[in-house]
């Protein structure tokens, strides 16, 4: 009876794995499809130093090449007044930047596609007063220096504290001035 328990305990576990990427990839999905409709505008009508209306909620992008850190962060800071992006590469993110004022990004210093020196000038140069945080599981002092030196406001060593990056993210966003 035990082995027949056990056996169809252990088929059913690929299913609930197979249902719960499918969710959520149906989400990744509507998400990107959001994204696509917003690059129909084009981006020449998208200024670099726009200042947001005050009704409009505050901007944060969450590059990171794991889905599961950034459903984490998304869930952890998205609310009515903060409007949360994703990205799993460098490329995309910067796709993201050129659409939308975030005020905040958090970032992961290894993404496959993208030095994250590199992409923190990029980012200086489109949107100059985006704030960055960066996350990372390696302690390498030299590269946290390169980053701060190219102008990261925070460094979270993985596996970090969500409440306390979620209280530094919560600091660093004013409600009448998001920090564009």
């Amino acid at each position: 009876m035990q082995t027949l328990w056990f056996a169809t305990t252990m088929a059913a576990v690929p299913f609930l794995v197979y249902a719960i990427c499918k969710g959520y990839r149906k989400r990744l999905q509507s998400q990107e499809l959001e994204v696509l409709r917003e690059q129909a505008v084009p981006s020449m009508f998208i200024k670099s130093e726009e200042v947001p209306m005050p009704d409009k909620p505050a901007s944060i992008l969450i590059i990171d090449d794991q889905p599961a850190i950034r459903l984490l962060l998304r869930e952890a800071l998205q609310s009515e007044s903060v409007e949360v992006h994703e990205a799993s590469t460098g490329c995309r993110a910067m796709d993201i930047i050129k659409l939308h004022r975030c005020s905040i990004v958090i970032m992961d210093v290894r993404i496959p596609d993208m030095n994250v020196i590199d992409w923190l000038h990029q980012l200086r140069a489109l949107r100059p007063k985006t704030e960055v945080i960066i996350i990372s599981a390696y302690r390498e002092k030299e590269l946290v220096r390169k980053a701060k030196g190219a102008g990261a406001i925070a460094y979270f060593t993985k596996p970090f504290d969500l409440e306390e990056v979620s209280k530094f993210v919560t600091s660093r966003i004013s409600p009448v001035e998001y920090h564009l």
